[in-house]
């Protein structure tokens, strides 16, 4: 974890078209993304982060 904040840090401007706040490499820095990791290892947190980012994709379907 501790190669992120360096990574986060070169791709700060991208990074933050995809946030509605202001990151900063600070931000995801080990002991944040850590909690983070700790939070959303707990099923109910992880399915309730899912459903929401998921809930304004639309669904795809192949068919043959």
């Amino acid at each position: 974890m501790n190669h992120v904040q360096a990574w986060v840090s070169k791709r700060l401007e991208t990074l933050k078209s995809f946030t509605d706040e202001s990151l900063r490499a600070l931000d995801l820095a080990p002991d944040r993304l850590q909690a983070v990791l700790c939070y959303l290892s707990i099923d109910t947190n992880w399915f309730s982060f899912e459903s929401e980012l998921g809930g304004s994709l639309l669904p795809y379907y192949w068919f043959d």
